[in-house]
């Protein structure tokens, strides 16, 4: 259920960024396990979320976007025109689509990318808009 409740503030978070400005870079990517492009199982949704840091802190800018089943993201903010240049902490989640009656939804990846304990970091710029994520 924590899991649950977990991914419905990432929801909620997006929901109340769509009336705040973006910026103007459009992040593209692909998401990778061990030598491989990760492509999610039929049934399982992969949610990415970038969360602005300043001076190393987190800020209450978050954009969410779901891994496409190729194994690439994309995220163009939320008004569609990017997101601001910056440092950014990645997390990554992976559920079941369909949620089980009485079944706790466990992420796959174990909380490993999980907000503040995810060690991934990017720095998002014009010149630095593809993002190649590399998990384990």
């Amino acid at each position: 259920m924590l899991h649950i409740c977990r991914l419905a503030l990432v929801l909620v978070a997006f929901i109340f960024l769509t009336g705040c400005t973006g910026g103007d870079i459009t992040v593209r990517g692909e998401l990778h396990r061990g030598q491989q492009l990760y492509k999610p199982a039929e049934g399982e949704q992969v949610m990415i979320t970038f969360q602005e840091l300043v001076d190393g802190k987190a800020t209450a800018n978050m954009f969410p976007t779901r891994l496409a089943s190729d194994g690439t993201f994309q995220i163009e903010g939320p008004d569609n025109k990017g997101i601001p240049a910056g440092t950014y902490r990645v997390s990554i989640a992976s559920y079941p689509e369909i949620l089980e009656s009485g079944v706790v939804a466990t992420d796959k990846f174990k909380g490993v990318y999980e907000n503040e304990k995810s060690p991934l970091k990017y720095d998002i710029s014009p010149s630095q808009q593809f993002i190649k994520i590399e998990i384990e």
